[in-house]
């Protein structure tokens, strides 16, 4: 029984001390209030796994399909594009993995160019520090 408490003790002391600052939780949030064909985009840093990101909103009741959440990596691909639901002013996504960013991974928000379209709420990001940037 020693033994294995012992045994235990090192593989956590050796987890604890190889994670170091890895696996600490960062975020980043931001309130927008933005017109039609404007933008609002968050940056996940370097050396960070970015598990979800969420857009929450209100537009004039009107318009539908007034904007979108997107993710796009620093080449320009886009992983992850979804229109904002009409019903819940909601889009998100949730990763089971995350992905690791190199310092140009950005989570947009659009507001389409519509006539009369406006966009009001909030945009965020959260994931975790990686152990190998």
């Amino acid at each position: 029984m020693k033994r294995l408490l012992f045994m235990t003790l090192l593989f956590t002391i050796a987890v604890s001390a190889a994670w170091g600052q890895a696996g600490k939780l960062r975020h980043q949030g931001q309130f927008f209030s933005v017109g039609p064909g404007d933008q609002v985009t968050l940056t996940v840093p370097a050396g960070v796994v970015m598990t979800d990101a969420q857009v929450t909103f209100s537009v004039p009741g009107s318009i539908s399909n007034a904007a979108s959440l997107f993710i796009s990596d620093d080449t320009g691909n886009v992983l992850v594009y979804e229109l904002v639901n009409n019903t819940t002013f909601h889009a998100g996504i949730d990763l089971q993995s995350g992905v690791p960013s190199a310092g140009a991974l950005n989570i947009t928000l659009s507001c389409y160019n519509i006539v009369g379209n406006h966009c009001t709420g909030a945009i965020m990001w959260s994931g975790f520090v990686s152990a190998t940037p």
